[in-house]
C-alpha cells in the first residue's frame, strides 16, 4: 500500500508530527510512505486564473512543489493529512494546499484522482473541548467527500504545549487505531 503524509504544521515534531507518525506506525510495517511537510515546500496560493479547468489541460498550469503533490495523491491507497487549528481553521499552508485542489477535477468537473482513497485527517488544536471547533472539523470531512475521498477524522483537544501528545497515552492509542484502521483493507 502507498501512503501519502502531509504535514501542515510548520513546528517540526510538533504534536500533529508525533500524532501522523503514530498512524503511520499503526498502518504496520511494509508499505511504501511519502511524507511531505508543507512549510518546507514552495507551493503557491490558487490564483482562481481556471487555467486547470480549460479543456485540453491536465491539471493546475502553475510549475511549482504542488505538482508533486498531485502526483503523490493519484499515486497514494491512502492519505494522512495533518494540521493543528489555528483561530479556528488549519493552517495557512493547509489551507493554501487544499485550495489548490481546485485542479483535481477537469473541466467537465470529473475526478482526476481514483475515487475511494481512504484518508485520516488529524487536527490537533490547544482547546480542551474536542467540539470546539467541530464545524471545521465537519467542513474538511466533506471537502474530503467531495473529491470521493473516505475521511476519517481524528480530533486531538487539549495540546497546547509542545510534545504534549508525546506524553498522551489516550491520543497515541487511538492515532496508532485510526492508523491501523487506514491500512486495513
Amino acid at each position: 500500500m502507498k501512503i501519502l503524509a502531509i504535514l501542515g504544521s510548520a513546528r517540526r515534531n510538533g504534536n500533529t508530527e508525533t500524532l501522523i507518525k503514530e498512524a503511520l506506525r499503526g498502518a504496520g510495517e511494509g508499505h511504501e510512505v511519502t511524507f511531505r511537510v508543507l512549510s518546507e515546500m514552495n507551493i503557491f496560493g490558487c490564483q482562481g486564473c481556471r487555467g486547470c479547468r480549460l479543456k485540453d489541460s491536465e491539471g493546475c498550469i502553475f510549475q511549482d512543489e504542488m505538482q508533486d503533490l498531485y502526483s503523490d495523491m493519484k499515486a497514494a491507497d491512502a492519505i494522512v493529512f495533518g494540521s493543528p487549528i489555528f483561530y479556528g481553521e488549519v493552517t495557512g499552508q493547509m489551507k493554501s494546499f487544499m485550495d489548490r485542489w481546485y485542479a483535481l477535477r477537469d473541466h467537465d468537473k470529473k475526478l482526476r484522482l481514483t475515487p475511494g482513497k481512504k484518508t485520516l485527517f488529524i487536527v490537533t488544536q490547544g482547546a480542551d473541548d474536542p467540539h470546539r471547533y467541530a464545524r471545521t472539523v465537519e467542513r474538511l470531512e466533506k471537502i474530503l467527500r467531495s473529491y470521493e475521498m473516505v475521511p476519517h477524522m481524528l480530533v486531538a483537544a487539549g495540546l497546547e504545549k509542545k510534545n504534549e501528545a508525546a506524553n498522551s497515552r489516550e491520543l497515541l492509542e487511538s492515532a496508532f487505531d485510526a492508523g491501523s484502521e487506514l491500512a486495513s483493507k
